[in-house]
């Protein structure tokens, strides 16, 4: 299973670090406000109890966890560019050559 993360965040010191941490967790950025993991992050309790309290220091941010299946996402439809592997991001490659 995959889980789309996907946030709006207008303070740029909340929305900086939730990006950051995600990022150090494992998650691919796909779009600015819009992340891809292999892993629920709301089964890692101090990532979420992290989450949580730096988005609740928000009035009005809202953060959605989303589950899709690999089937699902690598069948969707992609109009521009795509800057990443779609195979190593549903977690079926495990090297990216750049």
């Amino acid at each position: 299973m995959l889980y789309l993360i996907v946030y709006d965040i207008s303070d740029n010191r909340i929305r900086h670090k939730v990006a950051k941490r995600l990022l150090a967790e494992g998650f691919e950025r796909i779009q600015l406000s819009v992340f891809l993991g292999l892993f629920n992050p709301r089964r890692k309790d101090a990532l979420w109890e992290q989450l949580n309290a730096w988005i609740s220091e928000e009035k009005g941010a809202k953060f959605y966890v989303l589950p899709i299946t690999k089937k699902s996402f690598k069948s969707m439809d992609v109009i521009g560019d795509l800057d990443v592997d779609i195979d190593y991001l549903a977690g079926d490659k495990h090297t990216l050559f750049v």
